[in-house]
Order: structure tokens, then C-alpha cells, then sequence
């Protein structure tokens, strides 16, 4: 029987929220707020972090809708709702990291490459490239050292990478999903681990903002900060 229960998306925390609304300052857990005498494109601006966010938070979302709302239409993980979803495609897209073309992991990864390049060295390119890219997307998440990207590499029990849709897929595929809510919990899971300023139990906040940071003013200073 499918389930009539509507689709919720999850909460983010205070400090989320905030960045998600006009003036947005970066908060100290990032470090100081300092351009280090840079400018241009090594400049990370309040304003530009802050619709990166919403660019991120939104894609999340859609995919989490879309997924939930297939999950009750098909039942449950169906073959046909894998197939839609690209469980177990990844590798056999357009390029080693892509998931299977038209499905929904493959265009949230492609979202997370496209919005990854608003961040200063974000999107990975280059043998120079100190950072190795944020580790948003599936190909950054092979070359990135974000820290927060490699606790979650470590973490994961299948041995997959630590992406935004290698990280929603295996929280799809978790024993722990029994139901459309309990779907809901784990992709919401992701949301945070993506997101999230709140320091976690190994020391690291969500993969976009610990790659501010980590290679921003307040540690290897690979780029600067300016409030706007």
C-alpha cells in the first residue's frame, strides 16, 4: 500500500537558516573574516557563500522530494524506482565518477559540479590546484582533502566516496530504510553532513562549510574572507 504521508522536507539548524537569508555574516567557527590581501576570485564573499548554500539546500531538497514522492509511488525500492534513482549506475555515465545519464544521482551530482566552482579552488582543476576541488561532486570527491569529505570517505561502510550523491545513495540503500519516513530521515542525514556548522563528534563541520574552514584565513589560507 503507498503511503499518503506528505513529503517534509528537513530542518536545518539555526545557523543554516541564516545563511540562507539576507545578511549572512560568516560565523567564527570558520575562522577570522580576513581577504589576506587577496581579491578577485580568491576573495570568498558572505554573499556568494550564501547563495552557494541555497544553491545546495535546494538541490538537496528537489532530490529528496522527488525520490520520497517515488518511493510511495512505486511502493517502495523497487527495480524501476532503483533504475530512476541510479542505485549501484555509478561508473557507467558519461565519465568513470558519473551516474547512470537521466537519472536523479546523476543530476544531483551535476548540480553539485556546477555549483562547486563558486567557491575559490572549488572545482578541483588543475595539478596546482592546492585544495583538490570541495568535494561537493563525485569527481572532486576523488582528488579533494577536505577534511570533512575524508572522515566521511572513512566512514562509509560500502567503501564509497563521500559526495553529495555517493553519501545520498548509500543512505537509500541503508538497512535502516524500512519506509518513506525513515527514507526521509537518512537522505535529511545527508542534508546536515553537507551543510551543517555544528561541530560533530570527530571535529568537522558539513563539506561546504569546513572547506571555508579548512583552506580559508583561519587554517591554510589558500583564500580570503570578506563579509559583504
Amino acid at each position: 500500500m503507498k503511503s499518503k504521508h506528505k513529503f517534509t522536507p528537513g530542518q536545518v539548524v539555526p545557523m543554516e537558516e541564516r545563511a540562507l537569508l539576507s545578511g549572512f555574516g560568516f560565523p567564527g567557527v570558520v575562522g577570522p573574516v580576513t581577504t589576506l590581501g587577496l581579491r578577485g576570485a580568491f576573495v570568498l564573499t558572505s554573499q556568494t557563500y550564501q547563495n552557494l548554500q541555497t544553491t545546495v539546500n535546494t538541490a538537496i531538497g528537489n532530490f529528496e522530494k522527488t525520490v520520497y514522492n517515488l518511493y510511495n509511488q512505486d511502493g517502495g525500492e523497487t527495480a524501476a524506482f532503483n533504475t530512476a534513482v541510479g542505485i549501484n549506475t555509478l561508473g557507467t555515465g558519461v565519465n568513470v565518477w558519473s551516474y547512470a545519464t537521466g537519472s536523479l544521482l546523476a543530476s544531483l551530482d551535476a548540480q553539485m559540479g556546477a555549483a562547486e566552482f563558486r567557491l575559490p579552488w572549488g572545482g578541483g582543476l588543475g595539478a596546482k590546484n592546492p585544495t583538490g576541488g570541495s568535494g561537493l561532486s563525485n569527481k572532486t570527491d576523488l582528488t579533494t582533502t577536505n577534511p570533512s569529505t575524508l572522515s566521511l570517505q572513512a566512514a562509509n561502510p560500502t567503501g564509497a566516496g563521500g559526495s553529495v550523491a555517493e553519501l545520498m545513495e548509500y543512505a537509500i540503500e541503508s538497512p535502516s530504510v524500512t519506509s518513506a519516513s525513515t527514507l526521509l530521515t537518512a537522505m535529511n542525514t545527508v542534508r546536515t553532513e553537507t551543510l551543517s556548522f555544528s561541530v560533530t563528534a570527530d571535529g568537522y563541520i558539513g563539506i561546504l562549510p569546513e572547506y571555508v574552514a579548512y583552506f580559508g584565513p583561519g587554517d591554510l589560507r589558500f583564500f580570503g574572507l570578506r563579509n559583504t
